[in-house]
């Protein structure tokens, strides 16, 4: 008799036991869902369309801007969700030429969205980034306006906006490949923070000037490639005191080893003064030592 009691407590302690773990599994699987796995809940929504203030719940842009040739939109509060993505693309991608994003997240979740661009589909990732392809072919556009809220730009986020000459994204951390390829941007200070920027992210742009943070860490080699015509790149100030690694892996598309495609004999590359042997013997930054100055 006390072998059958002591045996069922063995088994009871056990069962104990193995649900507890699973129970602790279950949690830490449940833990592990991505952002993107469920549906969220609408969100109350400001929005400035021409200067006038509209509110609506996430999902129900596109009633707002129905009927209306949108020049400028400025969020004031709330969220954008997928289906806002499309009304937003629908309704402005040929008229909008200020956007401010400075008082809105993004709403992540399963739902895809179509911009128009056949090489990805639109999936908003994270509340803090502004979504793939989000004003992919806006060829009126002119200004952008983020703020704090926003912390990367995903692929094609500003891609072929021939008219864009103005960004504000202060406290951007990570540009993806293709972010800004065919804008109309002449002159781009990056802000300090910002660690990454993807391939081609500025391909095709007709940069003069370009000013990098302290804080940058990588681009590849082909980040500020201009193929149509002479480059019009002037000058290049890179404020980190260690060279940032220059990814090569696209080397096919820039064969000489000639990081800017730069032809013009007034360019220079300007870096921390203690830096400068440095950078002149840095891969992907060697190819230019004989332009790389101190900064003044």
């Amino acid at each position: 008799m006390k072998r059958i009691v002591i045996c069922m407590m063995v088994v009871l302690a056990f069962v104990a036991t193995t649900g507890c773990k699973k129970h602790k599994k279950d949690k830490e699987e449940q833990n592990t869902e991505q952002p993107g796995d469920k549906k969220t809940e609408p969100v109350a929504t400001k929005v400035l369309v021409n200067d006038v203030e509209f509110e609506y719940l996430s999902g129900g842009l596109g009633d707002v801007l129905n009927g209306k040739t949108v020049t400028s939109l400025v969020w004031k509060g709330g969220a954008i969700d997928a289906k806002d993505v499309e009304s937003f693309h629908e309704h402005c991608s040929a008229t909008l030429k200020h956007l401010d994003i400075s008082n809105v997240s993004f709403l992540p979740g399963p739902d895809q969205y179509d911009t128009g661009n056949k090489y990805y589909e639109g999936v908003i990732k994270k509340a803090d980034a502004v979504p793939t392809s989000f004003c992919y072919g806006f060829n009126s556009l002119e200004s952008v306006v983020m703020g704090s809220n926003i912390k990367s730009v995903d692929y094609f986020g500003f891609a072929n906006t021939k008219k864009l000459n103005s960004v504000l994204m202060p406290s951007v951390t990570e540009l993806k490949d293709y972010a800004f390829m065919s804008s109309g941007l002449s002159q781009i200070d990056l802000p300090e923070g910002l660690e990454s920027i993807g391939t081609e992210a500025f391909y095709n742009v007709p940069l003069v000037n370009v000013y990098l943070p302290s804080t940058i860490k990588r681009f590849t080699n082909n980040t500020f490639i201009w193929y149509k015509e002479t480059s019009k790149l002037v000058t290049f100030v890179c404020k980190a005191y260690t060279p940032p690694t220059v990814d090569m892996s696209n080397i096919s598309l820039n064969q000489s080893g000639n990081v800017f495609n730069i032809t013009r004999s007034d360019f220079v590359i300007y870096v921390p003064g203690p830096s400068v042997e440095q950078y002149k013997a840095a891969p992907g930054w060697s190819a230019h030592a004989s332009v790389i100055k101190a900064m003044p």
